[in-house]
């Protein structure tokens, strides 16, 4: 089991670097779409979408949505 102050260290490192990436995009300009597969404690996996050019961040449950938001988002 994972003792607390190490879950809450864990957290507050996913934050930093959540951070990092998004000051060092736009320091860059990089406006590319990020997707990034992970899973859960369980082994299911998800995808992370972030779009820089919006702000846009959300969590899917498949690849296929994954797939349907690229293409409303590229068809704008």
């Amino acid at each position: 089991m994972i003792s607390k102050s190490a879950l809450i260290k864990s957290k507050a490192q996913s934050a930093l670097e959540h951070i990092w990436k998004h000051l060092l995009n736009a320091l860059s300009g990089n406006f590319e779409v990020q997707i990034q597969q992970v899973h859960d404690r369980s082994g299911k996996a998800y995808w992370k979408i972030y779009d820089p050019a919006t702000g846009y961040y959300n969590s899917l449950s498949s690849e296929t949505e994954v797939r349907i938001w690229l293409e409303q988002r590229y068809s704008l």
